[in-house]
């Protein structure tokens, strides 16, 4: 050390100068470097505290797939008992939902007259496909219909229910009714 002190006090003035700036600025750029460093080190600690929470969440998640995919199933299964599947296309699905609720509404006892699938409408995720059918009878057939509907599957919808008097000339002192059902079922998407 005493070495390179009497070597560097033996250089001229300028010399010295020159040494002097040239070493300030070794220091001054190894203390940028030093800083910057200690800079990334705080900004990736703090980027690793603000991750840590939504890391431990997707850890969670990752522990909890089987229970997610059996759920998922276990809701497909249950969305497939209460709507048409979207695979059928749409023609289809109305035909055979007309053909369920004109059965249900003949084994009620209700003479249907008339039915007819009207256009179907887009909501998130599915399809509402409605269902207009005419039928006569008696209130009791209605109320048959009526809780048949309820039970039946994929889900039958019903919109509204009209019920009128309706005159029966063979037997005029039954109670015949002209009913009016507007149902719905769900498609898949």
């Amino acid at each position: 050390m005493n070495r390179i002190l009497h070597t560097v006090t033996a250089l001229p003035a300028h010399a010295r100068f020159v040494a002097g700036v040239l070493l300030a600025f070794l220091v001054v750029l190894l203390l940028l470097a030093a800083g910057r460093m200690l800079s990334w080190y705080a900004d990736g600690s703090q980027r690793l505290q603000y991750a840590e929470p939504r890391i431990a969440r997707l850890l969670g998640f990752a522990d909890s797939v089987e229970t997610l995919r059996e759920s998922s199933e276990h809701i497909g299964q249950r969305l497939e008992a209460l709507a048409f599947p979207a695979t059928m296309d749409l023609a289809s699905t109305g035909a055979n939902a007309q053909q369920q609720v004109r059965r249900l509404a003949e084994a009620a006892g209700l003479a249907v007259t008339g039915s007819q699938v009207l256009g179907p409408t887009a909501h998130e995720g599915f399809q509402e496909i409605r269902i207009d059918v005419t039928a006569s009878g008696t209130m009791e057939d209605v109320e048959q219909v009526l809780l048949g509907l309820r039970e039946a599957r994929p889900l039958i919808l019903v919109r509204s229910v009209e019920v009128t008097p309706a005159l029966n000339r063979r037997q005029p002192t039954a109670q015949n009714i002209a009913v009016s059902l507007r149902v719905s079922v769900l498609k898949l998407q």
